[in-house]
């Protein structure tokens, strides 16, 4: 959502990666790598967007992209 800068109201787009541990898998240094491939997905794909890191073989091998909708928020996994 925009935020007030000063007298302006300012948006800040960015590109989000996703990245998501299933119980017995990879550690921290592997899932921060996963979000990265999504994030750099995500980037080659156009401003302000999200893309889910899906390993080979999973239920969907492909990367997802979507157009991520920044004024308002991604919802809470919990």
């Amino acid at each position: 959502a925009p935020r007030a800068v000063g007298r302006r109201r300012v948006a800040v787009p960015c590109s989000i990666g996703i990245a998501r541990r299933r119980p017995g898998g990879p550690g921290a240094a592997a899932l921060l790598r996963q979000a990265d491939i999504a994030m750099y997905r995500a980037k080659r794909g156009g401003k302000a967007r999200w893309a889910v890191f899906w390993p080979a073989g999973g239920p969907d091998a492909r990367q997802r992209q979507g157009r991520a909708g920044l004024s308002r928020p991604l919802p809470h996994p919990g």
